[in-house]
C-alpha cells in the first residue's frame, strides 16, 4: 500500500527572478514518528509550532530540497502541484507525495517572464532549488553565474540564462527532464512568473 504526505509552502519574490521559500509545513507526519527524527538527523531544522493540529514546519529548507529527501530516504514520489494567491502578495504551492516503485528526485526552477515589446521576451534571472553541490559546481563549470543571495535559505539564483538553458544543460548532461508544465504565478509590471519542475528517477 502506497504511503502519502503533503508538503505547503509560500513562495516569496524577492527581486525579479529571485525567489525564496523561507518556511514549509509537512503534513502527514507527527512530530514524534521515526521519518520526522530522521529529518532532524539529516540537519532539517523542524519544528512543532501548534502541537494540537498535525504536521510539522521546516524553515530555510526549500519544498524542493525537502522532496529529493523523501524521495531519497522514504522513496517518494511526488505529484503535480497546485498554487493559489497567499497574503502579502506570496503564492502559496502544494504538492502531494506517494510512495511508489521508482522514487522520484525532484529540483524546481522559478523565473520572471518579462515583455520588452511585441514578441521580444526576456528572463534575465532565475532561482533554482534543491540541486545539489556536485550539479551546482558543474553550472559553474560551464560559465553559469551563479549567485546565493540569502545563503540562509536554500536556493541559488542563476544570471544571463533563461531557465530553458538551464534545463538543457541539466537534462542533457545530468539526466534530468520535464514534463514541461508550468505553474504559472503573478509577478509585478509587465511580467508574469513561472515555475518548472525538473524530475528524475533514482
Amino acid at each position: 500500500m502506497p504511503d502519502v504526505c503533503g508538503i505547503v509552502a509560500d513562495l516569496r519574490r524577492e527581486d525579479q527572478g529571485v525567489y525564496e521559500f523561507k518556511k514549509l509545513t509537512l503534513l502527514g507526519y507527527d512530530a514524534h514518528e521515526p521519518e520526522i527524527k530522521r529529518l532532524l538527523d539529516l540537519g532539517f531544522k523542524v519544528t512543532d509550532s501548534n502541537k494540537r493540529q498535525e504536521g510539522v514546519e521546516i524553515t530555510n529548507s526549500s519544498p524542493f530540497q525537502l522532496m529529493r529527501t523523501l524521495a531519497k530516504e522514504f522513496s517518494y514520489k511526488i505529484c503535480k502541484p497546485s498554487n493559489c494567491d497567499a497574503p502579502c502578495d506570496r503564492q502559496s504551492i502544494t504538492w502531494t507525495c506517494v510512495t511508489d516503485k521508482e522514487a522520484t528526485l525532484t529540483i524546481g526552477i522559478v523565473a520572471d517572464l518579462q515583455r520588452e515589446s511585441e514578441g521580444e521576451y526576456v528572463i534575465p534571472r532565475c532561482t533554482v532549488f534543491g540541486l545539489e553541490r556536485e550539479e551546482l559546481q558543474a553550472l559553474v563549470e560551464k560559465g553559469f553565474k551563479v549567485t546565493d543571495e540569502n545563503r540562509r535559505v536554500e536556493g541559488v539564483e542563476i544570471s544571463d540564462a533563461s531557465p530553458f538553458k538551464v534545463m538543457r544543460v541539466l537534462c542533457r548532461d545530468h539526466g534530468w527532464s520535464t514534463d514541461g508544465e508550468i505553474v504559472q504565478l503573478p509577478a509585478p509590471g509587465e511580467r508574469h512568473a513561472a515555475m518548472w519542475t525538473l524530475t528524475k528517477n533514482m
